[in-house]
């Protein structure tokens, strides 16, 4: 069965689920750095960077296999995708980012 989504509900949808990703992750500083990262389960080799915004030249990381992820998910062209991300990202936590890297 297919089914035919408009363009301003993929994009809700889209900033839904990033919303649900970061909110189930831990957000924190650690200056110079803003990072999203796995919560501590207690097993410091389990932990994982998620998204890390350098507030110095003002940077946006982004780890590959959630890069990925979103690419298959979405399945967007990766210049829009990075687009969404750092217009999400900016939003989500009121800073501005000058570049993604992957």
């Amino acid at each position: 069965m297919k089914y035919i989504i408009t363009e301003s509900r993929l994009t809700q949808f889209m900033k839904d689920y990033l919303n649900s990703f970061v909110d189930s992750k831990v957000a924190y500083t650690s200056d110079p750095y803003l990072i999203v990262s796995q919560p501590n389960q207690g097993d410091d080799e389990l932990w994982e960077d998620y998204m890390e915004w350098d507030r110095t030249d003002g940077r946006l990381w982004v780890n590959k296999s959630l890069y990925k992820n979103l690419l298959d998910l979405f399945a967007m062209e990766e210049n829009e995708l990075k687009k969404f991300i750092v217009e999400w990202f900016e939003n989500r936590f009121n800073v501005q980012v000058k570049f993604i890297q992957i």
